[in-house]
């Protein structure tokens, strides 16, 4: 009983973990394109300024 108890918490623990993850990495890659994004409207804004 103990130990079907401890695993199925190791589950849960494990499926929590992976979901702050996800979270972390959905977070990281709106982050890169939003900066890649004020990047590209920099660099087109200078182009228009001679």
């Amino acid at each position: 009983y103990d130990k079907v108890v401890l695993y199925s918490e190791k589950k849960e623990l494990k499926t929590s973990e992976s979901a702050k993850m996800g979270k972390i990495y959905d977070a990281l890659i709106s982050t890169v394109q939003y900066i890649s994004t004020e990047e590209s409207t920099d660099e087109e804004s200078q182009k228009e300024t001679p």
